[in-house]
């Protein structure tokens, strides 16, 4: 609505400014003053005749006001769609959306989800979400899976926002033991020895690998919506 306004404003001003730059214009704005003048006498005199001048002037106030008109609807409407799409401005971008962000301040209408707390005058936010962010540092978005066809969590009332500590899926490994033969008695100058069939006991790996197991990541910013 104020994009039409101003349009129009913008409109009329530069019709008042046109016609004040020509003698044609002057004359037409002295005889519509001339024409309020008569009309407050009652009729004492008589109207002036158009000229063929004012009537080219009207018309062209006529095409004038409308094309201002039409324009400024369409600059509104082109306002009202960019804004709809717009990533900082837009605040037709539903409240409680996370996207990720390669900044390390949040930009307008947005807050970084560090877990900190939601100023009380975004209300629309805290209604949605609770009294703070959510805590997205160091964190991969999951999409909630209510059945726990995927998300074995999920089918236990998993509720949106709760965070999911790491895991790793159980699993088993064979060992095989190694059998050593039975192979008799043997003499050494300690005596007899006899050495038989045994098993060896399976001890623990050479650790390998980091602290954690992750994809290939990029590191980002959650933001969200207020």
């Amino acid at each position: 609505m104020y994009e039409l306004i101003a349009a129009v404003i913008t409109g009329v001003a530069t019709l008042v400014a046109a016609l004040l730059a020509t003698q044609d214009g002057r004359q037409i704005m002295k005889e519509v003053a001339g024409m309020s003048k008569s009309e407050g006498a009652e009729g004492a005199r008589a109207l002036p005749a158009p000229s063929p001048a004012r009537n080219v002037l009207m018309r062209f106030v006529f095409i004038f006001v409308v094309g201002a008109v039409t324009g400024g609807i369409f600059f509104h409407m082109a306002a009202n769609a960019a804004e709809k799409i717009s990533f900082t401005g837009g605040y037709k971008m539903p409240v409680g959306t996370i996207t990720a962000y390669m900044g390390k301040v949040a930009p307008d209408g947005w807050l970084l989800c560090n877990g900190k707390d939601i100023p009380t005058q975004y209300k629309e936010l805290v209604n949605l979400i609770g009294e703070k962010t959510p805590d997205m540092q160091g964190r991969f978005l999951r999409g909630l899976d209510p059945t726990g066809t995927i998300d074995v969590d999920g089918g236990k009332n998993r509720a949106l926002g709760s965070p999911q500590e790491d895991a790793f899926k159980e699993h088993s490994h064979t060992v095989n033991g190694v059998l050593i033969p039975d192979i008799g008695d043997h003499h050494y100058d300690g005596g007899p020895t006899r050495v038989t069939t045994g098993t060896a006991s399976a001890g623990e790996s050479n650790p390998k690998g980091g602290s954690e197991t992750r994809p290939k990541n990029v590191a980002v910013n959650f933001i969200i919506k207020y």
